[in-house]
């Protein structure tokens, strides 16, 4: 892999904010993929939720959204684009979760619940299953969202 540029590693692509049929034009770019997962990051002007509803057209991956500030593109910091990014399942395996108030969590759950996973998956059992047996009292202990 040496030589190699991270875009090469890391197909990204970016249309303005404004631009019909986004998810198509960003697909399109990206290329064929296939892809572990695609992240899209989009400004605010743009309609994230419609974006988000072509997501389809990346394949049948996770595709996860979110509004910026600002975008980092091709030719730096910009405003008002869509940025996607494409991870190459050869190199990468994504699995998302849905973690649903931020606010509400311990900071250490969800590092402590994908640590004890990790480390299942790695030691297997019986040695993984102490990990696991920790994770449980500590989030089983840990505060809970009113909601």
């Amino acid at each position: 892999m040496a030589g190699l540029s991270p875009f090469a590693l890391l197909p990204r692509a970016s249309v303005g904010a404004d631009t019909a049929n986004a998810a198509e034009v960003l697909a399109k770019a990206l290329g064929p993929g296939p892809f572990a997962a695609v992240f899209l990051f989009a400004s605010p002007q743009s309609d994230l939720v419609g974006l988000m509803a072509r997501a389809g057209v990346f394949g049948a991956v996770p595709v996860m959204g979110c509004t910026t500030a600002g975008e980092i593109a091709g030719a730096g910091y910009t405003e008002g684009e869509i940025v996607a990014v494409g991870l190459p399942q050869e190199m990468f395996a994504a699995t998302p979760i849905l973690v649903p108030d931020l606010g509400a969590i311990d900071p250490q759950a969800l590092t402590m619940a994908t640590t004890a996973a990790e480390t299942f998956e790695r030691l297997g059992s019986p040695e993984g299953e102490l990990a696991l047996a920790e994770a449980a009292v500590y989030l089983a202990t840990a505060p809970k969202s009113a909601r």
